[in-house]
């Protein structure tokens, strides 16, 4: 995409191609080797999951996403320690890698990626500044991947709009996914 900016329709209709097109070989595979997926979603509000059910055939292999937007659902729906929150806040590397293992155990699934974060907007209608955790940045994402391989966990700084920062977690999601199941190698 280089230094251009697009407006937010171009960027986000080829941030969803990509998307679209780095699926595909995911859930392939996961047909082929009989493995299942399952997402643990905040700043995303359920868009990997509507990625994944846009593919014929999905039912083989997603199994359900979660929506965690808040603090009791984080704890609530996928384990996630209250200590750990309060500790760390919700948007925190730790916490993505418990709502991906906690996606997983809840799931029963093979796989499973997290999202959270901050996409914005970072300012009130009024102009004044939502008020933010001082380690946290606007754009700040966290995305886990847990499975069989391992666990892993990025910490990524985005730029752009609210629907770019979310799309491109997504992606980054996919790609982490596709890397642990070692697709495109």
């Amino acid at each position: 995409m280089g230094n251009e900016r697009f407006n937010d329709t171009v960027l986000s209709e080829e941030l969803e191609s990509l998307i679209r097109a780095e699926l595909r070989p995911i859930a392939k595979a996961l047909t082929e080797r009989g493995k299942t997926f399952a997402a643990a979603e905040s700043l995303t509000g359920g868009l990997m999951s509507a990625y994944c059910v846009d593919i014929p055939g999905s039912s083989e292999w997603f199994l359900e996403g979660f929506v965690t937007y808040s603090l009791k659902a984080k704890i609530e729906h996928l384990g996630v320690s209250a200590e750990l929150i309060e500790k760390n806040t919700m948007i925190d590397a730790e916490v993505a890698l418990e709502m991906a293992k906690g996606a997983r155990r809840m799931s029963g699934s093979d796989y499973a990626v997290s999202m959270s974060g901050l996409a914005g907007p970072f300012f009130r209608s009024d102009g004044t500044p939502y008020p933010m955790d001082p380690r946290h940045v606007p754009g700040l994402v966290f995305v886990a991947c847990a499975g069989a391989e391992g666990e892993s966990v990025h910490r990524y700084i985005l730029t752009g709009t609210r629907a770019e920062i979310r799309r491109m977690a997504v992606l980054k999601a996919v790609r982490m996914l596709a890397n642990m199941m070692q697709i495109g190698e």
